[in-house]
């Protein structure tokens, strides 16, 4: 397999530490810190929430971290039955089965029934993502074609590994 970006180290399959339990500091450059990690600064922002940087107090390794807020994911109804909260533990549910360079690894859920937010702490690729759109929707930069195979060849290996899991993405 030929990975996008710099693959994980960890070559071998990692269980998924669950925390039910959330510890919130500071340290002692003002960052905010839950349960060891100091988040650094957004990464991003979706529909239920955002994704911020955080290094590992003790290993030093940075993490992708995905903050969800409960009360939201609650209100939102898929269907009659289904929450986006069912489909956010589906999605953890999957992941952890998942070991694939192509496909980001989840490694914590921070998840106290008495804070708001919901953390999955997952890997951190560099880069950034690989094409950035101006603010009308176009392309700032052409991809380079070898660079756009790579790509293409990574997402295919990556949703061939999942398809022959039986998951749709």
């Amino acid at each position: 397999f030929e990975c996008i970006g710099l693959p994980s180290q960890n070559k071998f399959k990692q269980e998924v530490e669950e925390v039910a339990h959330m510890e919130r500091t500071t340290n002692e450059f003002g960052e905010k810190v839950i349960n060891d990690f100091a988040f650094l600064r957004p990464l991003g922002r979706g529909s239920f929430g955002k994704v911020k940087l955080a290094v590992h107090n003790r290993n030093n390794q940075q993490y992708a971290v995905k903050i969800l807020n409960k009360a939201n994911l609650l209100r939102v109804h898929k269907d009659m039955t289904t929450t986006a909260m069912d489909q956010v533990h589906q999605e953890i549910r999957i992941m952890k089965t998942l070991n694939h360079p192509n496909i980001i690894k989840i490694y914590t859920v921070i998840d106290d029934p008495d804070e708001a937010k919901l953390y999955l702490v997952m890997e951190f690729l560099e880069g950034g993502q690989i094409y950035d759109l101006d603010a009308n929707g176009v392309g700032k930069d052409v991809i380079e074609r070898e660079r756009l195979k790579k790509f293409i060849v990574g997402i295919a290996n990556g949703l061939q590994y999942l398809h022959g899991k039986g998951i749709v993405h």
